[in-house]
């Protein structure tokens, strides 16, 4: 009996805590961390409970052993997503919900810009990924001016379409011979 109103208020603390991390623990690892957390206390004392109802009427002692078993595989089952989640940001991974080839191609679509190389997207913690990249320029965009707009551009879609407000981004001028045609064209 003592047991059962342990794991009772146990059961009650722990439903409180699910119902206050549920709605934020999406995109925050901590939040989602500490809401998984409590999800595994309240298995432990629903497990209490019902190993110790099948005791107090059976008088079965393996049912607490095989509650134990179940609640840990659950846990188990349970934390694989959130590992992964964690483990790529510790290993700055690009998150899950960034298209790499997709970013790259974005870029280069942008007016006067030839190429993206050096290119790295990843996230230190949940919900702000970051980006550095090397910008190629076009041929004989010599202008600073013309810089500065590519890399506004940049930022823009970045922010817009992905997401990434925390950019790095390095401005390479194009490397090969200016024609007399180009000069006259800047």
């Amino acid at each position: 009996p003592i047991m059962m109103i342990i794991a009772l208020l146990g059961l009650f603390a722990n439903i409180l805590s699910i119902a206050i991390l549920a709605k934020d623990n999406k995109e925050n690892v901590n939040l989602r961390g500490a809401f998984l957390h409590m999800i595994a206390d309240a298995l432990g004392s629903v497990g209490a409970i019902i190993a110790g109802l099948i005791i107090i009427t059976t008088g079965w002692q393996p049912a607490d052993t095989l509650a134990s078993i179940a609640i840990g595989l659950l846990i188990l089952w349970s934390s694989i997503g959130f590992l992964k989640q964690t483990t790529n940001i510790l290993l700055e991974a690009t998150p899950d919900n960034i298209d790499y080839l997709e970013v790259k191609k974005s870029l280069e679509e942008i007016e006067n810009i030839e190429a993206v190389h050096d290119l790295h997207i990843w996230t230190i913690t949940s919900g702000m990924p970051i980006l550095s990249a090397h910008i190629r320029l076009a041929s004989c965009c010599t202008d600073t001016n013309l810089w500065e707009r590519c890399i506004h551009d940049a930022n823009r879609l970045l922010k817009e379409k992905f997401g990434i407000e925390h950019t790095t981004l390095q401005v390479e001028p194009y490397e090969g011979e200016c024609t007399q045609e180009c000069l006259i064209n800047e």
